[in-house]
């Protein structure tokens, strides 16, 4: 799935591969995206998360975690999606810390042009673009 999304968008990837964010200090720490499989549940096509000391800006263990749902096949958006999220907990990890919400749905429209939802869903539809293009 990541090599699928590294051929179809190579320059999301490249920052994907290469993120880095500042803490509260002003600090540039390199931060990895550990991508694995696993959840199940009807409505579930993956999830990001980390955790966020509030008071220094740094990401626990420098690492953004991402798990996709068996369910989702190689071709699937759902690895952009998330890999949008965390393009954007890169940018501002407590202020993504601080407006995420469990059942937040960023493929509601109300919620498209959330600070959650926008690069994620920019990102999904950037790749479901890209993949159309190559057909």
């Amino acid at each position: 799935m990541i090599q699928n999304f590294a051929n179809i968008d190579p320059e999301n990837f490249a920052k994907v591969d290469n993120l880095t964010y500042k803490n509260k200090s002003g600090n540039e720490i390199n931060v990895d995206v550990v991508v694995k499989g696993g959840i199940t549940g009807e409505h579930m096509g993956g999830f990001t998360s980390l955790a966020v000391n509030s008071t220094t800006g740094n990401i626990s263990g420098n690492s953004i975690n991402i798990t996709i749902s068996a369910n989702f096949g190689i071709s699937s958006n759902v690895l952009a999606h998330e890999f949008g999220h965390s393009f954007t907990i890169a940018s501002n990890p407590v202020g993504y810390k601080d407006a995420f919400s469990v059942g937040h749905n960023c493929q509601d429209p109300a919620n498209r042009n959330s600070f959650i939802s926008k690069t994620a869903v920019d990102w999904q539809e950037r790749f479901d673009d890209l993949r159309k293009a190559r057909k």
